[in-house]
Protein backbone atom coordinates (compact mmCIF):
# COMPACT_ATOMS: atom_id res chain seq x y z
CA UNK A 1 0.00 0.00 0.00
CA UNK A 2 1.61 3.52 -0.90
CA UNK A 3 1.78 5.99 1.51
CA UNK A 4 -0.46 8.46 0.20
CA UNK A 5 -3.18 5.47 0.33
CA UNK A 6 -2.35 5.27 4.00
CA UNK A 7 -2.01 9.03 4.78
CA UNK A 8 -5.65 9.29 3.30
CA UNK A 9 -7.05 6.19 5.31
CA UNK A 10 -5.89 7.83 8.82
CA UNK A 11 -6.96 10.70 8.06
CA UNK A 12 -10.26 9.03 6.90
CA UNK A 13 -10.46 7.03 10.14
CA UNK A 14 -9.82 10.31 12.51
CA UNK A 15 -12.47 12.33 10.62
CA UNK A 16 -15.26 9.39 11.30
CA UNK A 17 -14.18 9.11 14.70
CA UNK A 18 -14.30 12.98 15.54
CA UNK A 19 -18.13 12.58 13.25
CA UNK A 20 -19.14 9.90 15.81
CA UNK A 21 -17.97 11.49 19.09
CA UNK A 22 -19.79 14.64 18.29
CA UNK A 23 -22.63 13.26 17.29
CA UNK A 24 -22.51 10.87 20.54
CA UNK A 25 -21.89 14.42 22.67
CA UNK A 26 -25.58 16.16 20.90
CA UNK A 27 -27.43 13.40 21.79
CA UNK A 28 -26.27 12.87 25.19
CA UNK A 29 -27.09 16.14 26.27
CA UNK A 30 -30.47 17.12 27.95
CA UNK A 31 -33.06 18.62 25.27
CA UNK A 32 -32.23 19.58 22.06
CA UNK A 33 -28.05 20.64 21.43
CA UNK A 34 -29.10 23.12 19.14
CA UNK A 35 -31.33 25.64 20.85
CA UNK A 36 -29.53 28.12 22.83
CA UNK A 37 -30.66 29.74 26.28
CA UNK A 38 -32.56 32.86 26.01
CA UNK A 39 -30.46 35.79 27.07
CA UNK A 40 -28.75 38.64 25.88
CA UNK A 41 -24.84 37.81 26.62
CA UNK A 42 -24.50 35.49 22.77
CA UNK A 43 -25.79 38.61 20.49
CA UNK A 44 -23.59 41.35 22.81
CA UNK A 45 -20.39 39.30 22.72
CA UNK A 46 -20.88 38.27 19.17
CA UNK A 47 -21.20 42.52 18.39
CA UNK A 48 -18.47 43.05 20.31
CA UNK A 49 -16.04 40.43 18.41
CA UNK A 50 -17.13 41.22 15.33
CA UNK A 51 -16.35 44.85 16.11
CA UNK A 52 -12.74 44.35 17.63
CA UNK A 53 -12.33 42.22 14.60
CA UNK A 54 -13.35 45.10 12.58
CA UNK A 55 -10.91 47.65 14.62
CA UNK A 56 -8.11 45.54 14.13
CA UNK A 57 -8.73 45.01 10.01
CA UNK A 58 -8.85 48.57 10.44
CA UNK A 59 -5.18 49.40 11.66
CA UNK A 60 -3.94 46.85 9.74
CA UNK A 61 -4.78 48.72 6.56
CA UNK A 62 -3.84 52.09 8.02
CA UNK A 63 -0.17 50.36 8.83
CA UNK A 64 0.26 49.06 5.36
CA UNK A 65 -0.82 52.00 3.45
CA UNK A 66 1.38 54.56 3.74
CA UNK A 67 -0.53 58.04 3.67
CA UNK A 68 -3.85 56.37 4.61
CA UNK A 69 -5.31 57.85 8.24
CA UNK A 70 -8.29 57.40 9.33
Amino acid sequence: MSIQKKKMAAMAAVLFHLQAAEELHETSLPGSGTQHPSSASPSMWNHSSNQAQMMMRNLIQMRMVPGLKG
